[in-house]
C-alpha cells in the first residue's frame, strides 16, 4: 500500500503519493503499479511534496544533502524536483536552492505544466521557484520571513499562484 502524504485523481481512479522517497502510482487503490526511488545521493533526502499534471506526470519534491549526479550543491540542503512518466521513468531532475540551507514546502504544476515549488531557508525567508515543463528554471521570487515554525504551501488555479504559510 502506498505511503500517506499524496494526490488523488478520484475522477480517473488514480493515486499518487510517497513513502520515504518513492514514488509510486495505484490505480486500483490495491497493489503498487510502480515505485521508483527519487532520492539516494550519497546523502539525506527528505520528502517534500507531490503533484501531477493533466497529462498523468507526476513531481516530487524534497530537500538532499547529496545531490544528483553532476549537480553542484549550493548550501549543505538543496531542493530537488523531479518528473516522473505514468510508467514511473525518470523524465528530469532538477536542483534549486541558495548558499543557505534549502527545505521544500510546497508543489504545484499549472495549466501549461509549468512547476512550482516551495523553498523554505534556514534564515526563515521563503521563496518561490517556477521551472519550465522541461525542468528549466523560469525564475524565483522571495515571499519574505517566515515564522520558524511555518509551513508553506501552493496552490495554482485560473492562472494564479496562492502561496499560503502558518
Amino acid at each position: 500500500m502506498c505511503g500517506p502524504g499524496g494526490v488523488v485523481d478520484y475522477a480517473n481512479g488514480t493515486f499518487y503519493a510517497t513513502l520515504g522517497l518513492h514514488a509510486c502510482a495505484d490505480p486500483e487503490g490495491g497493489m503498487r503499479e510502480w515505485v521508483t526511488e527519487v532520492g539516494s545521493w550519497n546523502g539525506t533526502e527528505l520528502a517534500g511534496s507531490v503533484a501531477k499534471d493533466a497529462g498523468d506526470y507526476i513531481y516530487v519534491s524534497g530537500s538532499t544533502s547529496g545531490g544528483p549526479s553532476g549537480a553542484h550543491d549550493l548550501g549543505l540542503y538543496d531542493v530537488f524536483v523531479t518528473k516522473h512518466d505514468k510508467e514511473g521513468q525518470q523524465v528530469w531532475t532538477k536542483l534549486v536552492g541558495t548558499a543557505e540551507d534549502d527545505y521544500a514546502e510546497g508543489l504545484v504544476v499549472d495549466d501549461a505544466n509549468a512547476v512550482y515549488v516551495g523553498v523554505k531557508q534556514t534564515s526563515g525567508s521563503g521563496m518561490v521557484v517556477k521551472l519550465d515543463s522541461c525542468g528549466e528554471q523560469v525564475w524565483s521570487i522571495s515571499v519574505g520571513p517566515l515564522a520558524e515554525e511555518s509551513t508553506m504551501d501552493l496552490a495554482h488555479s485560473a492562472g494564479f499562484l496562492y502561496v499560503s504559510w502558518k
